[in-house]
């Protein structure tokens, strides 16, 4: 990895044509953003506020099997386990 990152905060901000490559970002805050054009795909996320602005957003299959509960529990689905 290029770059790591503490906390990456565009919360409430317009964010356009932004790739994070090759970096990794222990938490991103999106909070509020609107996002265009922003590819996370080549980030390590490890930690995110804000999955319901990810809009705009392009992430890696990774990084959505990642998200998955976080996303889930935004969206007000409820996931059972297997038996």
């Amino acid at each position: 990895m290029n770059c790591r990152v503490g906390e990456l905060d565009v919360g409430e901000a317009k964010v356009t044509g932004l790739q994070l490559e090759e970096c990794v970002v222990e938490q991103l805050v999106l909070t509020g953003a609107h996002l265009a054009a922003v590819d996370l795909s080549g980030a390590q996320l490890h930690g995110l506020d804000g999955v319901g602005s990810l809009s705009g957003a392009t992430i890696s299959q990774d990084q959505l099997t990642r998200l998955a509960p976080a996303l889930a529990a935004h969206l007000g689905v409820e996931v059972k386990q297997a038996p």
